[in-house]
């Protein structure tokens, strides 16, 4: 993965923290449009894959296609699935938490993937019980760039 400024690693060796929810589908503008709708919030960014702000919905959120966001550079052969709400916890060491999950009694949904051209990587863990969680090395910090993180 590409290098993290230090300021950056020092800010994420916080104890690590929910930083987004995503919501996917296979009816992308469908699912826009009913959480607009039941609950006003704004859509920012490109279509397909639009984003809330912190200050309108509590927690950045994004809302798009199964195949969008980090799904979209899944390999060609993936249908997308159904589609789920996943929230995204923001660690130091990605590596080592997909370690510490599966000792635990986790699993690997989707290995680590870094977004090319960014200091970005993701992965999707199951826990004992089968519920998906994101993980995330420097999520946080786009979200914060793209100005989605302010509460205000």
């Amino acid at each position: 993965m590409a290098e993290i400024p230090q300021q950056a690693v020092k800010r994420e060796m916080e104890k690590p923290t929910v930083v987004q929810f995503e919501i996917t589908g296979k009816d992308a503008a469908a699912l826009r449009h009913f959480y607009a709708s039941l609950f006003g919030w704004e859509m920012h960014g490109r279509p397909g894959y639009e984003r809330t702000r912190a200050a309108e919905t509590g927690l950045p959120g994004a809302i798009g296609s199964t195949r969008s966001g980090p799904n979209g550079g899944r390999d060609e052969s993936w249908d997308g699935g159904s589609g789920q709400l996943t929230v995204y916890v923001e660690v130091a060491d990605l590596p080592a938490t997909l370690s510490a999950a599966e000792k635990l009694g986790g699993k690997i949904v989707a290995p680590l993937y870094e977004v090319p051209g960014r200091q970005l990587a993701v992965a999707f863990i199951a826990d004992p019980e089968g519920h998906v969680v994101g993980l995330s090395q420097g999520l946080r910090r786009a979200i914060e760039q793209a100005g989605f993180a302010n509460t205000r």
